[in-house]
């Protein structure tokens, strides 16, 4: 019997067969064989109405609505950045960039897809990445990648 145990708290373990998509996929951003893997955790969005509220005198209140608001996207992931010693980290760094670099909007005019589960899909134009401080503790990098809507 072994005595010895891995604490799983803070670890990743990939659950997937060989080259199985995840939930979350973004379309161009694919995992390169041998790399350490960049995962997307979660792609959220919102959409709103344009609303003005006034309160009138003896307790009447109007709602005025003029349309619908532009959508907001926000896709959140973390590069596994593996050993220092290998380098690969770096790879998937820059491949992260140079992927956000051909397809922001003012670059490419074309809308981002975003796949859940690969069946639904999410349209949005590219606006912003945020890389976060590395984890030095679980060797990760977190990132935000954010855009608008398309409806």
């Amino acid at each position: 019997m072994n005595s010895s145990y891995l604490c799983p708290r803070g670890s990743v373990i990939n659950t997937l067969s060989r080259n199985q998509a995840g939930i979350y996929t973004l379309e161009g951003l694919e995992n390169k064989k041998g790399d350490y893997p960049l995962l997307i955790t979660s792609v959220a969005y919102n959409k709103q109405d344009i609303v003005s509220t006034v309160s009138c005198l003896n307790n009447v209140k109007v709602i005025y609505s003029f349309g619908e608001e532009f959508g907001g996207v926000a896709v959140a992931g973390q590069i596994l950045l593996g050993p220092v010693s290998t380098g690969a980290s770096t790879n998937q760094l820059q491949g992260l960039l140079s992927w956000f670099a051909s397809n922001r909007v003012s670059k490419s005019k074309r809308p981002v897809q975003a796949s859940i589960l690969q069946t639904g899909a999410i349209r949005f134009y590219l606006h912003s990445l945020r890389i976060g401080e590395p984890n030095v503790q679980f060797h990760v990098q977190p990132f935000l990648l954010s855009g608008v809507l398309v409806e």
